[in-house]
């Protein structure tokens, strides 16, 4: 299995969640459904398009948090259209919950083909769109890590460190010092972005490990082992 490791970090990032709407909160690391809209960025694939065909390549995604989650409230002025352009009203001024020095390393898996274009772009430090975190007031850089290998593994009673964002399913060892949290999120969304499958997702918001003592998890050579959550 071959893994492409990337980081992609900003001063600000904004990953709605789906129950917000006058006060918008974010999730605290970038949902499947965003790792796509990212990839779709740098490759030049229209927001439109990118959700149909980058399921069509088959990718596993996987996220880790560089830096501890932070996040803090932020007035936005919003601006209210009215049937056309030339008619615009100032909406009300709304609290948006924003992360703030934010850092994600992202581990993505699927067809070599489509790997292989996009390691072009990785490593040339290019991209077709400007890659944003979750909206686009929210912009963002990304550094290419590197190109692996992986293997399928099973964790067993001892325990594997994990370190990526896990699924709910999988058995947790607590360790002490850590602070481990859960957020339901969007996985798999329609070409017409309706969200067709949510999961729940386990991460430590500091950026350690978690530690597994079971379930399959990717062993990746020269690197760490991850999980994929999509």
């Amino acid at each position: 299995m071959r893994i492409l490791v990337f980081d992609i970090w900003g001063d600000y990032g904004h990953f709605k969640k789906f129950h917000t709407t006058s006060s918008p909160l974010s999730f605290s690391i970038p949902p499947p459904t965003a790792v796509y809209g990212i990839i779709g960025a740098i490759s030049g694939i229209p927001k439109e398009d990118y959700t149909k065909k980058l399921y069509q390549y088959n990718l596993k995604i996987a996220v880790g948090i560089n830096k501890p989650v932070k996040k803090m409230r932020m007035g936005v002025n919003w601006i209210e259209l009215k049937k056309s352009f030339e008619k615009l009203e100032r909406a009300p001024q709304i609290k948006q919950e924003f992360l703030q020095d934010c850092s994600f390393r992202i581990y993505i898996s699927g067809d070599n083909e489509f790997l292989e274009n996009f390691k072009k772009l990785l490593s040339a430090h290019k991209s077709i769109y400007t890659p944003c975190l979750g909206t686009s007031q929210c912009l963002a850089n990304f550094q290419f890590t590197g190109d692996f290998s992986g293997e399928v593994k099973e964790a067993d009673e001892k325990g594997i460190s994990i370190h990526s964002a896990i699924l709910n399913n999988y058995p947790l060892k607590i360790e002490d010092g850590k602070s481990y949290h859960k957020e339901r999120m969007p996985v798999l969304m329609k070409p017409d972005r309706q969200v067709i499958d949510y999961r729940e997702i386990i991460f430590e918001t500091k950026g350690n490990t978690i530690c597994i003592t079971g379930g399959s998890y990717i062993n990746i050579s020269g690197s760490n082992p991850i999980v994929f959550i999509n």
